[in-house]
């Protein structure tokens, strides 16, 4: 054969494998599968505000329990604290507040802001509408805690969310005075529970609105102010069930013996129709005596002089045209139009309009809000 060509024969050949195995090698890197990103969390991981861990575990491990109490005294401080946000071991305090109580009336207070130069978060701002302002030049909170703690001395102390101002407190006084607060502390928000069942929330501006109380231009006194309300009703509460079984909603005062039968009777009728026993209250206007469910007014009694009876809201001609009773009943006097006397005597008669006092939609002593 021709040398040249097997020469040419050889190359061909070569070249034939060398595009084998080119065409192979990118095939298997095709083949492969494709390199995983690494896993990268979305969720934001808190890095402490401390320069070493180790300091930031001797911190978070600071000892911030409190003494509590159940018991109610009548003198008592009401304190109130500020703070950028929830977390006592990297929040700071921006206010603190207390006022001194006795028999529910103030007797002096203490307030300072607490210096902090840093921006306040918006969020924290929404709640105590302090500025930047009220806090760059305050004194540092070493100053006004030691300040405060003179204050206090051993008075009880009384927060609305124990938990959350106790562990701020604390955990301050402990770290940066090397001091504990061992007065006893009665914690708001859980008389609240247990005096206002029936609340949709207990909130502390909840409890604002449900007393009533007038906002003043200051966050935080409003604050101890709607404290205050809610430990003096429950302090009345408590006498008053333990006399009676049902809590005044205003002042106490004295029940005479034909009262006391016709409220105790009222109440029984309640729990009959499913009404809890904590929902009711009492109050005295003039010489009536008022029932409430939640502040609703449920019945009205006049038991303390020659005339006795309770009233039906309806006007008395619908009123006999509806109910065929027995019972002497009567229309209303002019402070009671549109509303009929029944002449009770004796209380298990009320048994009788139940459905008047429990079913109506418009009348002003029905339970509209069941």
């Amino acid at each position: 054969m021709d040398p040249i060509v097997i020469f040419f024969v050889i190359i061909i050949v070569v070249s034939v494998i060398i595009s084998i195995l080119y065409y192979s090698a990118i095939n298997n890197n095709n083949n492969s599968p494709p390199s995983q990103p690494k896993y990268t969390s979305s969720k934001p991981q808190y890095t402490p505000d401390y320069e070493h861990e180790l300091e930031y575990k001797k911190n978070k491990s600071v000892d911030i329990s409190y003494n509590t109490t159940h018991n109610m005294p009548s003198t008592y401080i009401i304190v109130d604290v500020q703070t950028t946000g929830l977390d006592y071991f990297k929040d700071s305090i921006l206010e603190i507040t207390a006022e001194r109580y006795d028999e529910g009336i103030k007797h002096d207070d203490f307030h300072s802001y607490c210096k902090y130069t840093k921006h306040i978060p918006d969020e924290a701002f929404a709640v105590n509408n302090i500025f930047s302002s009220d806090v760059n030049n305050a004194p540092s909170l070493r100053i006004v805690l030691n300040e405060f703690l003179n204050y206090i001395k051993d008075y009880p102390l009384l927060t609305y969310n124990a938990e959350f101002e106790m562990s701020f407190l604390q955990y301050n006084c402990i770290t940066k005075l090397k001091k504990r607060i061992n007065n006893n502390v009665i914690n708001g928000l859980e008389l609240s529970r247990e005096n206002l069942p029936d609340l949709h929330d207990h909130k502390l501006s909840t409890i604002q609105k449900y007393f009533n109380v007038v906002k003043g231009p200051k966050h935080s006194y409003n604050n101890c102010k709607t404290i205050n309300h809610l430990y003096h009703y429950c302090i009345q509460r408590e006498e008053s069930i333990s006399k009676y079984g049902v809590a005044f909603s205003s002042d106490p005062c004295e029940l005479n013996d034909l009262e006391v039968n016709y409220l105790n009777e009222f109440v029984k009728i309640c729990v009959r129709n499913k009404i809890k026993k904590s929902s009711l209250s009492i109050r005295k206007s003039g010489k009536y005596l008022i029932v409430m469910r939640n502040q609703i007014p449920l019945i009205k009694f006049k038991l303390n002089g020659k005339l006795n009876y309770f009233l039906i809201d309806i006007p008395y001609n619908k009123f006999i045209s509806e109910c065929h009773t027995e019972i002497e009943c009567a229309s209303g006097s002019s402070n009671e139009i549109g509303m009929t006397r029944v002449l009770s005597t004796s209380p298990e008669q009320m048994n009788e309009f139940k459905e008047y006092i429990f079913t109506s939609k418009t009348r002003v002593w029905s339970t509209q809000s069941f």
